[in-house]
């Protein structure tokens, strides 16, 4: 994994390292590891994060940008801050399917990176709770029953 991030890191791509120290990390954690040994392990990914970020001003630019997208809503924050947008043009019950604004060239991506914030502005928020439900009823396991003669 060291040498995998180490190479990400160089690029700059901070995103996709993080993403690689989550997966790694998800997978130890599935595989067992002793509970004090992930815990210091994962102070030690906190810690190096936060070397990472704080020794690159761009990095630091960029995570200050996601944390107050207003702050610069015409440069770092366009994105975020035009998603936010639509999430609160849709209101209760949203503005109807097919008239959202937000869509035609405000949010760059709209169609992939930010489909759930149009999704938001016409249907609005009952209908946005209503995915995230319908998503965790979907997602539920199964009950299994298992033949108690063989071994799990």
């Amino acid at each position: 994994m060291v040498l995998v991030s180490g190479r990400v890191v160089r690029e700059p791509d901070f995103g996709a390292f993080v993403v690689i120290a989550i997966t790694t990390f998800g997978m130890i954690f599935l595989g067992g590891m002793n509970g004090r040994h992930f815990a210091l392990l994962v102070v030690m990914l906190a810690v190096g994060f936060a070397g990472l970020v704080l020794s690159s001003p761009y990095r630091m630019h960029r995570i200050f940008g996601f944390m107050d997208p207003w702050n610069d809503a015409y440069g770092t924050g366009y994105q975020l801050s035009h998603a936010l947008i639509a999430f609160g043009r849709g209101e209760w019950f949203g503005v109807g399917l097919g008239a959202s604004v937000e869509k035609l060239h405000y949010l760059p991506e709209a169609h992939t990176d930010f489909i759930f914030s149009i999704f938001a502005e016409e249907w609005g928020f009952l209908g946005a709770v209503g995915l995230l439900v319908l998503d965790m009823l979907l997602k539920k396991p199964h009950d299994v029953q298992h033949d108690e003669t063989e071994p799990r």
